[in-house]
């Protein structure tokens, strides 16, 4: 994800802001997903696994079963 600057986001009037507001002005956001693995997730995996947890159900075992295939794959790789 891009990283989003606050500057641009959000208007401050400088003669009656506060120093606090300023100084959250003047922060950089960046979000980050991550699994329950610690692995960052992209876009489409993070939207997909919010709209599961919203919508109250999950993904079918068979796209499961692959994916705790692929991070067990990903974490011998790292291992050697």
């Amino acid at each position: 994800y891009e990283s989003l600057n606050l500057k641009d986001v959000v208007k401050i009037d400088l003669n009656t802001a506060q120093e606090k507001d300023v100084e959250f002005a003047n922060r950089e956001i960046k979000l980050e997903y991550r699994d329950e693995f610690g692995r960052l997730l992209t876009r489409k995996e993070a939207y997909r696994k919010l709209c599961y947890q919203f919508h109250g159900y999950g993904s079918s075992k068979k796209n499961e079963e692959r994916r705790l295939r692929q991070v067990a794959r990903e974490h011998a790789e790292g291992a050697l």
